[in-house]
């Protein structure tokens, strides 16, 4: 349970859950017995009986080194008698990674801040440094050796060092007084972050074409109709991977003016309706992509093959991963003279493309699912897609496409 060890729940009959410190074989054998922690209302241990776990198991760690027999664990009918007698900051993480706090945040940004918290663990003399002993200088010079030369002499990335503050912060404040007061102060206020620099790097579809063309030539026609795929749909890398064959869809209520550039060859006007990662904890938003005709049939034949647009090579039964389509993606960027683009930029490119070709603002938001002027209401959340408004961007985009290839012809 939260990488604490021997911690187990059991669900009563009232729906509470039971907590007990259960021993190994081995540890049994060395005399240490079945411990009961307490119970809570939810499947997430609260911070007292993480602590009751977390002290017993200092014993244990104790008791190995000292090879002798088990040392006696007191009952604990009072919690505040099993807090560790020094927090250490490996301590700190396994109580938050077990909190409601971290387990009500997206698997995505999990795996994030997992990921971050692993690198300050390295920082934090691999998890043993006392929480206490964490001060503003310390901050500060994390911060000065992430963004220090390299032995190549590159800068630091302010990415990085923006992302591994940024969870430093919220760890440090969750800790302190107006979180779980285990420290007096955030050591982290008044230092900083750096902000990264914004990506502004775009690409046209006809750039987009010629690196899809490279990645046929090379038989890689996953990333190539990927490419494609996420520049036409504006949608995030983890949630055009999630695309599958009961996303997509017939759309109706367009505005007949925008149905002529938007049908097919049976005669329907398709495309994804998704709900986004990024808002499903939130505004709950779902979104509207319409496809323009021409990639129709092939989003069809590959629905024929598995659920996923886009399958894991080596399983048609699970979705591509991300690192794989980045990777698969990045040969071919780089083989097209566009190495500082990644699959991500897509989703810029094609809004702002769109702009360029004719579509309306709003009419692109309606897509990506951004909201108008930045700001939400309750209509934004529980209103079905602007499947019209989506339409009209994709339609205005054609319209203009068709004009250009007439102007073309004329010449």
């Amino acid at each position: 349970m939260a990488n604490i060890k021997y911690l187990h729940s059991r669900k009563l009959a009232d729906g509470r859950y039971a907590w007990n410190w259960k021993p190994s074989p081995a540890l049994r054998k060395g005399g240490w017995k079945n411990q009961q922690l307490g119970e809570s209302a939810g499947k997430n241990p609260p911070l007292e009986i993480l602590a009751a776990a977390i002290a017993i198991n200092e014993q244990v760690d104790g008791w190995k080194i000292g090879g002798v027999g088990a040392i006696a664990v007191p009952a604990l009918p009072d919690a505040t008698r099993a807090l560790p007698r020094k927090w250490l900051f490996s301590d700190l993480v396994d109580a938050y990674e077990a909190s409601d706090e971290f387990k009500g945040t997206a698997p995505k940004t999990q795996k994030e801040y997992r990921s971050r918290l692993r690198q300050l663990r390295f920082w934090a003399d691999d998890g043993k440094l006392p929480i206490l002993d964490i001060d503003k200088d310390m901050v500060r010079d994390l911060k000065k050796a992430l963004l220090g030369e390299d032995d190549s002499g590159n800068p630091g990335s302010k990415h990085k060092c923006a992302a591994m503050l940024r969870v430093l912060r919220l760890l440090m404040r969750w800790a302190g007084p107006d979180g779980q007061k285990l420290i007096p102060g955030d050591p982290t206020a008044g230092v900083p972050i750096p902000t990264p620099p914004s990506r502004t790097t775009k690409m046209t579809w006809e750039q987009v074409q010629a690196v899809a063309a490279i990645a046929r030539e090379a038989g890689d026609e996953d990333s190539a109709f990927l490419l494609e795929i996420a520049f036409w749909s504006v949608q995030r890398r983890g949630d055009l991977l999630e695309l599958n064959r009961l996303a997509w869809r017939t759309f109706e209520g367009l505005d007949p003016r925008d149905r002529p550039y938007l049908v097919d060859r049976a005669g329907d006007v398709r495309g994804f309706r998704l709900l986004p990662q990024k808002t499903r904890r939130t505004t709950g938003k779902w979104v509207d992509a319409p496809m323009p005709p021409f990639l129709h049939e092939q989003i069809a034949a590959r629905f024929e093959k598995s659920q996923w647009l886009f399958h894991h090579p080596d399983d048609a039964a699970k979705p591509m991963p991300e690192h794989t389509a980045q990777r698969a993606v990045r040969v071919h960027l780089d083989a097209a003279g566009f190495e500082q683009y990644q699959l991500r930029d897509m989703r810029r490119s094609g809004m702002s493309w769109f702009k360029d070709m004719g579509a309306r603002e709003s009419n692109i938001f309606a897509i990506s699912g951004h909201a108008v002027l930045g700001k939400r209401t309750i209509a934004d959340t529980y209103m079905p897609p602007d499947t019209p408004g989506a339409c009209a961007a994709i339609a205005a985009v054609l319209r203009t496409l068709e004009d250009i290839e007439a102007r073309r012809q004329v010449k």
